[in-house]
């Protein structure tokens, strides 16, 4: 999915002026093949007929991306964000991260304490679940841990993105 950052634009009497529709750039469930990558993530190359170098590629079997959506689920229902969604009333799934890394800024600021390295928060979440229409990021720098800090904030953006759904779909003015 090509991120749509703004949804539309419109004039001061609330006419659209221009609508940003969210393109998909690629549906691993209807077309499963991925570049196969080296240790370093460089994606393998083979040489075909005309002698040109061309990505190598792999077929992602079904069942590998339903255990991926099972497990990304799981982290919603029972695990590091369970409690963060508990009372999103849309089924969701998605994923925390916490990642130690020591950049320039970091350093600028004396951040970069050996074993005490600054963390940063991630969260990336879908819902629903079962047909999604919304995929959130969030990510924290020098947050801390992502199911305490950038989960909350992706729950909250859900949370509005669906209750302005439901507000609009009500008004009968939906252009979801």
């Amino acid at each position: 999915m090509k991120p749509t950052i703004v949804k539309e634009i419109l004039d001061q009497e609330g006419n659209v002026v221009k609508a940003f529709e969210p393109q998909l750039l690629w549906d691993i469930t209807k077309d499963p093949v991925i570049n196969v990558l080296d240790d370093t993530g460089k994606a393998i190359t083979t040489t075909d007929a005309n002698g040109n170098e061309v990505p190598q590629k792999k077929v992602v079997e079904s069942w590998v991306v339903e255990k991926m959506q099972e497990g990304l689920r799981m982290v919603v229902s029972s695990g590091t964000a369970e409690t963060t969604f508990k009372d999103l009333d849309i089924p969701s799934a998605g994923k925390t991260g916490t990642a130690e890394y020591c950049d320039n800024v970091a350093q600028e600021k004396g951040l970069c304490i050996r074993e005490s390295w600054p963390t940063h928060s991630w969260y990336v979440g879908y819902a629903p679940y079962d047909d999604p229409e919304i995929v959130v990021v969030a990510f924290v720098y020098n947050g801390g841990e992502g199911a305490s800090v950038a989960a909350p904030i992706v729950e909250k953006v859900m949370e509005a993105y669906f209750e302005l759904k439901a507000a609009d779909e009500a008004a009968g003015t939906s252009n979801w």
